[in-house]
């Protein structure tokens, strides 16, 4: 579950506690929680969100800061290394399920820089990154992010161990992508994801040309949610489990509440 309303943080003070209480209300078991959150997490405080999150069985997905291509590869490695660090210090006993990244300013349309060699340049600072989280037995995967096809991150992982993808069933619509067959190519390699709607049009009188995607509550936009989740379901990796977030644009941000509630009323569909 994703949060960006303080409506759905009213449940405690600390707004950490006020997510997990939020996803024990409704019966989830996990969220995006940022490095720095992670690393705040200290003392008691630490010892309460350790206990809170193994009594309602919740999981914390973490992305680390990773900017590609906007600092050097030097710095990214450097990152990767104090990410490392910090798991294998402080991270151990955390409830960490999953570690994401994602989000290139470049993309695969780009002139100036190809895709081969962008992909190769991500390929060089994820070896290392995923090799460390295997070896703290965790998952790391690549969210496409408007940036990259599915297919082109399916290559990336073939070059990349220990490598899955995160997939973000609306983020398909913004490089032009059919997100059926994408999640087809994704659900070998699958971790996880954002179960998302969009609405979209074609809009070929504008100048420039474009394709207007819009938000949409899971279940009421054009992506085919029903049919992907038969799809991961089919032929997403046995034996690991998936952390498939829930992630949405109420239109009504002063209480998204009942949007939400029906996000999660139709997401549970899925699996029944």
């Amino acid at each position: 579950m994703l949060f960006r309303s303080p409506k759905l943080l009213e449940g405690d003070a600390d707004p950490l506690f006020a997510k997990l209480r939020f996803l024990a209300r409704y019966g989830l078991r996990s969220t995006d929680v940022s490095l720095s959150e992670c690393e705040a997490l200290q003392g008691e405080r630490r010892d309460r969100v350790i206990a809170f999150c193994r009594e309602h069985q919740i999981t914390l997905t973490v992305r680390p800061p990773l900017r590609f291509f906007l600092e050097e590869r030097r710095e990214l490695l450097a990152q990767v290394d104090r990410w490392l660090i910090f798991l294998d210090k402080q991270g151990r006993d955390l409830p960490i399920g999953l570690v994401t990244v994602g989000g290139s300013p470049q993309h695969r349309f780009a002139q100036d820089v190809s895709l081969a060699q962008q992909l190769e340049e991500l390929r060089v600072v994820l070896t290392p990154l995923a090799r460390g989280c295997c070896d703290h037995g965790l998952r790391l995967g690549i969210e496409n992010h408007g940036d990259y096809y599915v297919s082109d991150l399916v290559e990336l992982c073939a070059q990349t161990p220990h490598l899955g993808i995160f997939l973000d069933t609306g983020n398909c619509f913004l490089v032009g992508e059919k997100p059926l067959p994408a999640a087809s190519d994704a659900a070998p390699l699958l971790v996880g994801g954002h179960c998302k709607d969009q609405k979209v049009r074609p809009l070929p009188r504008n100048t420039p040309l474009c394709f207007e995607v819009g938000n949409a509550m899971p279940g009421e936009g054009d992506v085919p949610l029903k049919e992907i989740f038969r799809v991961l379901c089919a032929h997403a990796p046995v034996g690991a489990p998936l952390v498939m977030e829930i992630e949405c644009f109420p239109a009504n941000w002063s209480d998204p509440v009942p949007e939400i509630e029906r996000a999660i009323s139709f997401v549970r569909s899925l699996t029944h």
